[in-house]
């Protein structure tokens, strides 16, 4: 049987790595943003962990704000459980899928595109390699933020790139990942 430090060693995450993931934000630019998009749009997430016991949240997105390396959301959310003693918190996995959709939004402008809301996907990412850090759970429903930077951007092909980014909601939740990005 392994004990603790041999899984460690035989795994293909060290210590060390796990220390070295930048969960401490980026300073935020200064400046104002380079374009301000206001977008009505959700982002939904249901599942169970029990039978018959449905968790779900939406996060109502009022706004995006667009730096050249850093981008950040305006949004409510909306949750509500079937499981006893669940209080309303920020499901880091809505999280992700939002933040999907705002380095959506940061590419199309570090790219030259204008996004819109309902214009045909112009690429497409999956993320790969994902660190989460949740020093206390988001309660807050209104008015909450996610902050997005790209720590670095590396050409893979004509039109691909491997992206590195840390993102963060209301300060708390922290997700750093390495995620392949490919035009369309």
């Amino acid at each position: 049987m392994m004990n603790a430090s041999s899984l460690l060693e035989s795994s293909s995450i060290s210590l060390s790595a796990l220390e070295t993931i930048p969960f401490q934000p980026p300073p935020r630019p200064e400046d104002p943003p380079a374009e301000t998009i206001r977008d009505a749009s959700t982002v939904r997430l249901e599942f169970n962990v029990m039978p018959e016991k449905e968790i779900s949240e939406t996060l109502h997105v009022r706004e995006y704000r667009v730096w050249d390396n850093y981008a950040e959301a305006t949004f409510d959310r909306t949750y509500s459980s079937m499981m006893t003693a669940s209080p309303s918190h920020l499901i880091f996995l809505t999280g992700l899928a939002h933040s999907q959709k705002l380095l959506y939004v940061l590419m199309a402008h570090r790219l030259g595109r204008r996004y819109s809301p309902g214009d045909p996907e112009f690429g497409k990412f999956w993320v790969t390699d994902l660190r989460i850090h949740i020093p206390r759970m988001v309660r807050q429903e209104v008015n909450l933020v996610e902050r997005l930077w790209i720590l670095s951007q590396v050409r893979t092909g004509e039109s691909s790139w491997s992206i590195e980014v840390y993102t963060s909601f209301c300060d708390s939740l922290g997700m750093w990942g390495r995620i392949p990005f490919f035009l369309l």
